[in-house]
């Protein structure tokens, strides 16, 4: 087990595991956590022993709850903010495609970047104190992640509207119920049962389950192009620096 950039990577057996290690900041994800969290999904991708990996959150109380707020209030325009798109759908492309098994085990708030981390997975279990969104519209952006297809793949076109354009959260039992979430189970118990699922998978066939794995991504993939050049265009108007004023001040924005 070794830290790294406030990411804690460990392997055991077949089964690795990556924790974003940021608990005071909620687990957020800012442009050196995404590296970090890429050259630990660079080294699994390259060790033929590993299987399977679970991806968590430090703390109890967030998986991830996004985008580090602070880090993209510095981004100065649409060039930025692009770029931290790009690095961001790098990441969670190269987790949707990486030729192991990969389940998140969610704990506290799973938002914004942080759902789109988790929807980057190929399994999701919850806590069922786990809290799931994606209240990018309340800051005047476009989920710049993924979110807007791989959140209408998984739930559907409707669902996905519904929770993109309000910005609502919803809890667990309801992540449960429209299928973002595979299981739920007691608050503080996800990650014991994704290790327990992940040993299951490894006792499989490693060649079977990769090739499943690519056949089914084969035929919900999507590009992400357009999202990333959206995420960047709300930096070259005023609502984007609004929303995150008004956030990082803690007051209602005025859009």
């Amino acid at each position: 087990m070794r830290h790294d950039d406030e990411v804690v990577f460990g392997k055991e057996g077949g089964i690795a595991s990556i924790a974003i290690n940021r608990a005071g900041s909620m687990n957020a994800i800012s442009s050196d956590i995404a590296d970090a969290l890429g050259r630990c999904i660079k080294e699994v991708g390259k060790d033929p022993v590993i299987k399977a990996v679970v991806i968590s959150g430090s703390g109890g109380k967030a998986f991830s709850a996004g985008a580090d707020i602070k880090y993209i209030s510095t981004l100065k325009g649409g060039a930025e903010a692009r770029k931290f798109s790009e690095e961001m759908h790098d990441l969670f492309d190269r987790i949707e495609s990486l030729e192991k098994v990969v389940i998140a085990a969610i704990e506290g708030y799973c938002l914004g970047g942080g759902c789109e981390l988790a929807m980057a997975c190929d399994i999701r279990i919850a806590g069922n104190s786990a809290v799931f969104g994606q209240p990018e519209v309340k800051l005047g952006l476009v989920p710049g992640g993924g979110g807007t297809y791989r959140l209408q793949q998984i739930v559907g076109v409707g669902m996905a509207k519904e929770l993109i354009f309000s910005g609502r959260s919803i809890s667990a039992e309801e992540a449960f119920r429209i299928g973002l979430v595979n299981r739920v189970v007691k608050a503080g118990a996800a990650l014991a049962e994704a290790k327990i699922l992940a040993e299951e998978i490894c006792h499989n066939s490693s060649n079977a389950v990769q090739l499943s794995k690519k056949l089914i991504n084969t035929g919900i993939r999507s590009n992400g192009e357009m999202e990333k050049s959206s995420f960047a265009s709300c930096f070259n108007g005023g609502d984007a620096r609004e929303g995150i004023d008004a956030f990082l001040s803690k007051r209602r924005p005025d859009f």
